[in-house]
C-alpha cells in the first residue's frame, strides 16, 4: 500500500486536507483494492485547529520509524507564525530519500526554510507570493496552480489541489488511475499522457489561480473610477508581474487589463447616463475622463453611439 503523507500546521485550510482525503477514497473506490492511504503529522505531535476551527489530530509521529511514498506541506498565509523546529527532522529525514515531496498553498515556505528548495521554481498562495519572494529571494517562486519538476511538487491552493492529487497518483501509481480520478472530480481540462521524461501529466493552461488574481484587480479597477490607475500604479497593488498579469487576462479572454478598466468606466458611465440625471461632465469625472469631449469620444468608440442617444432612449 502506497501511503500519502500530510505535515499540516495550525491554521491550514480544512479543505485542502480534505480534497487529498477525499482523491485518495475515489481513487481506492476506483481500483478497487486499497492503494493509497493518507498519513497525517502535526507540529510536536499536537493536534491543529485548522483556520475554520476543526481540530485535526496525528496518525503519526514525527519521529516514525518509516516515511510515506509521498509527503506533502500543508501551511497557511501566515507561515512564519506557525512554524515550529519540530517539522525538522521530518523534513530532513525524507528530503534524503528521493521521494515525492510537495506543498499546498504555502507550504512552501517551510520547505524553503530548511533550505530544500534550492532556486527551484515554486508555486505559493497568491495573497503569499510577495512575502515569500522577500524572505526566500534565491527561490524562484511563482503562483501557477501547480508546478512540478523532478521530485518536488507544489500547489497553490484551492481546488488545484485535486490536480495535484491527479499528478501524484500518476507518479506514485498509474497514469490509467489519475485519468479516472481526473474525470470523477470534473478535472476535463487535463490531459493525462505520458511524459518523454518521467510519465506525469501534462497540464493543460489552468485558470485556477489567474482567475483569482483577476478578480482581484478588477475590484482593485472598481475602487479606482475617478481616478484611473496606471499599469503600473494598477501591478505595484498585486503579486504579479505586467506581464504575468496580461497573460492572466488573455487567458480569461480579454484583450488587457488596461482595455478591460476603460470598458469598466464606460459601462459605468453608461449606466449613470441611463439611471441619473447628471451631465456629461459630471459623469466623466466620475469615471475619470478628462473632460466631457474625452468621454464621448470613448463612449462613441466603444458602444457606436454618443451618450445623448443612450439617455434619450434610456
Amino acid at each position: 500500500m502506497l501511503e500519502i503523507g500530510l505535515l499540516v500546521a495550525d491554521e491550514a485550510a480544512l479543505m485542502h486536507v480534505a480534497l487529498v482525503q477525499e482523491a485518495v477514497r475515489i481513487a481506492n473506490r476506483l481500483d478497487e483494492h486499497i492503494v493509497l492511504r493518507v498519513r497525517i503529522y502535526c507540529p510536536q505531535d499536537q493536534s491543529v485547529r485548522t483556520s475554520s476551527g476543526q481540530l485535526i489530530w496525528p496518525t503519526h509521529a514525527i519521529d516514525h520509524e518509516t516515511l510515506p511514498d509521498a509527503l506533502f506541506v500543508i501551511v497557511s498565509l501566515h507561515p512564519q507564525q506557525v512554524y515550529h523546529a519540530s517539522v525538522e527532522p521530518l523534513l530532513t529525514r525524507f528530503s534524503h530519500t528521493g521521494k515525492l515531496l510537495g506543498a499546498i498553498d504555502c507550504g512552501a515556505c517551510f520547505l524553503a526554510r530548511n533550505h530544500l528548495l534550492g532556486n527551484r521554481k515554486v508555486t505559493v498562495h497568491w495573497e503569499y507570493a510577495a512575502a515569500f519572494a522577500e524572505l526566500y529571494p534565491q527561490v524562484n517562486v511563482c503562483t501557477d496552480a501547480l508546478v512540478k519538476s523532478d521530485h518536488l511538487i507544489t500547489c497553490s491552493g484551492g481546488l488545484a489541489v485535486g490536480e495535484m492529487m491527479t499528478t501524484t497518483i500518476a507518479h506514485l501509481y498509474s497514469n490509467k488511475l489519475a485519468k479516472r480520478l481526473a474525470q470523477v472530480l470534473n478535472y476535463s481540462r487535463l490531459e493525462i499522457q505520458p511524459d518523454q521524461a518521467d510519465g506525469y501529466i501534462k497540464r493543460l493552461p489552468s485558470s485556477l489561480v489567474d482567475t483569482d488574481v483577476v478578480e482581484q484587480a478588477l475590484q482593485i479597477m472598481r475602487q479606482n473610477m475617478v481616478t484611473p490607475l496606471s499599469a503600473q500604479q494598477l501591478v505595484d497593488k498585486l503579486p504579479v508581474s505586467q506581464r504575468s498579469l496580461l497573460r492572466y487576462f488573455r487567458a480569461q479572454g480579454m484583450t488587457s487589463p488596461m482595455a478591460e478598466y476603460l470598458h469598466l468606466r464606460l459601462q459605468l458611465a453608461k449606466q449613470l447616463f441611463e439611471d441619473s440625471n447628471m451631465s456629461i461632465q459630471q459623469v466623466a469625472y466620475a469615471t475619470g475622463f478628462s473632460s466631457a469631449a474625452h468621454l464621448s469620444k470613448a463612449f462613441l468608440d466603444h458602444f457606436g453611439q454618443r451618450p445623448g442617444a443612450v439617455r434619450r432612449s434610456a
